[in-house]
């Protein structure tokens, strides 16, 4: 049997007004980006510094930024994943951040279940106020997953009305799903 190759990763990052956050989201992706990935963002009419911030990211290796009137988040996110070239979109709101070895993980899983459209991983709340993430913790507490491939999130979904993942920057999507997701959502 061939090995499966590594696919490659597109990450797409929504931003709308968190320049103070933008600079640390983008590093967590680009140090963990292999040769053919690339980093998407997508920058929603932002009235802060986010356009100066993007300007020293635009040019360099495997990055694009795409500017849009302010369309709201997930129209962004849809913008972004239709723009994306990559097999894999993982996904990564700008003020968060990828954990070390996030993306390889990805690949590694993503390599792994080729019948795999649709990945997750949890979210670690940090920040300097911890009622704030305190309360984040406890929502998050409250999504019970297991390791491994979940087969049936799509259709507990879509029978129970039960989400079974994480935000935004836990997701992830194959080309053909998000081409799926595109399509599906094109007059929202």
């Amino acid at each position: 049997m061939l090995k499966q190759a590594a696919p490659t990763i597109s990450v797409v990052v929504n931003n709308y007004n968190y320049a103070g956050f933008l600079p640390a989201a983008l590093d967590s992706a680009l140090a963990q980006l292999a040769a053919g990935d690339e980093l998407v963002v997508v920058d929603d009419g932002s009235t802060d510094a986010s356009s100066a911030v993007l300007a020293d990211y635009e040019g360099r290796p495997g990055v694009r930024v795409i500017r849009q009137a302010n369309q709201g988040q997930l129209r962004t996110v849809l913008n972004g994943l239709a723009a994306a070239r990559g097999e894999l979109m993982a996904l990564l709101d700008s003020d968060d951040e990828f954990l070390p070895g996030y993306l390889q993980r990805l690949r590694e899983c993503a390599a792994a279940n080729p019948g795999v459209s649709f990945f997750f991983a949890r979210a670690r709340p940090e920040g300097p106020d911890p009622e704030a993430v305190s309360s984040v913790a406890r929502s998050l507490a409250r999504m019970h997953y297991g390791e491994g491939p979940l087969g049936v999130t799509r259709c507990a979904a879509v029978l129970f009305g039960e989400y079974l993942g994480s935000p935004t920057s836990g997701l992830a999507v194959r080309a053909t799903l998000a081409s799926e997701l595109c399509e599906a959502c094109q007059g929202m």
